[in-house]
């Protein structure tokens, strides 16, 4: 318990997305479905029924269990660090831009289709993984069972194809 206390010091906002992100996916997908439903980034309804903020709101759930770890983890690996570096408010700054972005992307690429929805966190993430990269480019990551870290650039680059 302690060495998550200590991951977290200095990290604020990054450790209160990430309980944001995981209460409210872990709720939508257990307990609650309805609001996946209510929160999902829909384009083509996005300007008439004036569902704005979706936007937002989608990038906080998630549409499955392993969808939510892998968020999360890479979240975890890269964001509290990086709070560190540039301050709370330049992070929270940083993850909305990046919700925004990723929203204004499938926003255009999805405005005509009136069944598309989507949902998750990783316009943002990617977000952040790519600000870590800038401010600490020599960052490596190691994940079980891979024996050696795996050069930050090279994650961000899988992260993006996945």
């Amino acid at each position: 318990m302690q060495a998550l206390v200590d991951l977290t010091q200095g990290a604020p906002a990054a450790a209160a997305i990430l309980v944001l992100m995981l209460v409210a996916s872990l709720l939508a997908l257990y307990k609650a479905p309805q609001i996946l439903d209510r929160h999902l980034l829909r384009p083509y309804w996005l300007l008439p029924r004036r569902q704005y903020a979706t936007v937002i709101t989608s990038g906080f759930l998630h549409a499955d269990l392993p969808h939510l770890l892998f968020n999360a983890f890479t979240f975890w690996a890269f964001g509290f660090s990086l709070e560190r570096v540039i301050g709370s408010g330049s992070f929270v700054a940083l993850y909305v831009f990046g919700l925004l972005v990723s929203g204004a992307g499938t926003w255009l690429a999805h405005r005509k289709q009136p069944d598309y929805a989507s949902l998750g966190a990783s316009g943002a993430i990617l977000a952040v993984l790519f600000a870590s990269i800038v401010y600490t480019p020599a960052q490596s990551i190691i994940i079980f069972p891979i024996p050696l870290p795996i050069p930050a650039p090279l994650f961000a680059v899988l992260y993006l194809a996945y």
